[in-house]
């Protein structure tokens, strides 16, 4: 992938020198767009893109925390003030509100983030189906012959070096349950993939993705910002967010649980105690960064999972140019090595950590 990002989050570029200050950029001026679109309010500052060897991702910061409500922004000033959606955002910004449910669910259950990006995220082409041989992905399993018989599966063989796999084409499911028509049920998948994503990018509207690498690093970039999974963490991308996956470490392989319904949420204590299993400061969410490549011989193809089908529509920017960002619906990642086993309220824990309770579970429709 070629293009750049910019700032990792607000700190980083406040304190960068080569940044237009407020004083020297008017985040509520009257400047108009440029011709390209892009307003020339963003100034550049690029950070390579995930897969890039320079990149450093030794810098990536995190928000610690579960379903809370973060904020974050790339540049300065980039949050609108006390609103959400002001008459002319800062730096000419476009506010689009991203929803994970119903905008009538009561709060404790609504999950929304406003983000403020570039260029609006419906400017694209129409999305086509796409015939791909590789997808190997199903969503109807009405269609498919039950068997009681145990089963067990291999670990997927590694594409040899004369076959190019990404993460979209490597994708294939072993089971399910359910459909994501009605958002009710699951899906199991395996991926195997020895490329990364290259100007391209996937957003499932189906359900909410819970990846588990077994081999192999993830680069993950996202519209709310960037995100890493080595072995022995898990990555949750929510329903509706593009991202796109670098292999930084060569092949990966890994499981992937799609939910077709609700959110993931944390499995209740009881008998446990106030403590114990994944504790909500673990779970890490990125912080702002986006990437304002925009130009006529640019193109980016988005692919959208819809109805278990494969959709894909182009455009000439690309779509993670959200420059800043607050809510409570976001990608994350989690250590594997952290959950607390039961009667955590111990100062020693001898036992194997993960033993003794799962991290997350699903919730129910909403």
């Amino acid at each position: 992938m070629t293009a750049q990002l910019g700032s990792y989050n607000c700190d980083l570029a406040a304190s960068n020198a080569t940044l237009f200050s407020r004083s020297e950029l008017d985040v509520s001026d009257k400047a108009a767009v440029g011709p390209s679109g892009v307003s020339p309010c963003i100034p550049s500052h690029p950070v390579m893109v995930p897969g890039i060897p320079d990149a450093d991702w030794s810098k990536l910061k995190y928000q610690h925390g579960f379903a809370n409500q973060f904020s974050t922004e790339a540049l300065p000033g980039a949050l609108p003030k006390y609103q959400n959606n002001p008459q002319r955002c800062p730096y000419h910004l476009y506010a689009e509100q991203l929803s994970g449910t119903a905008f009538t669910a009561r709060r404790v259950e609504n999950f929304r983030t406003w983000m403020y990006r570039i260029l609006p995220s419906v400017t694209h082409e129409p999305f086509q189906p796409i015939e791909n041989p590789k997808w190997k992905v199903s969503s109807d399993f009405d269609a498919e012959t039950p068997t009681p018989n145990q089963l067990r599966w291999s670990p997927l063989p590694i594409p040899g070096p004369e076959e190019q796999v990404d993460f979209v084409d490597g994708l294939q499911t072993i089971c399910g349950a359910g459909s994501p028509a009605v958002k009710d049920g699951y899906g199991i998948h395996m991926y195997c993939a020895n490329v990364s994503m290259e100007r391209s990018c996937l957003c499932n509207a189906d359900g909410n993705f819970l990846i588990v690498p077994q081999h192999g690093t993830l680069r993950v970039a996202t519209e709310m910002g960037l995100l890493e999974a080595p072995p022995g963490y898990i990555l949750v991308v929510p329903r509706g967010i593009r991202f796109s996956v670098a292999l930084p470490d060569g092949p990966s392989r890994g499981y992937v649980l799609e939910a077709f319904a609700g959110q993931f949420v944390l499995p209740e204590l009881g008998p446990i105690g106030a403590n114990g299993l994944a504790n909500p400061r673990d779970f890490e969410a990125p912080v702002a960064a986006f990437d304002d490549t925009h130009r006529s011989d640019f193109t980016f193809n988005v692919l959208h999972k819809f109805g278990g089908k494969l959709f894909q529509a182009q455009q000439n920017f690309s779509p993670f140019n959200v420059v800043s960002w607050h809510g409570n619906y976001y990608p994350y990642r989690y250590p594997l090595c952290h959950p607390a086993p039961l009667a955590a309220q111990s100062r020693w824990e001898s036992s194997e950590r993960h033993v003794h309770g799962r991290p997350m579970a699903a919730s129910g429709p909403r």
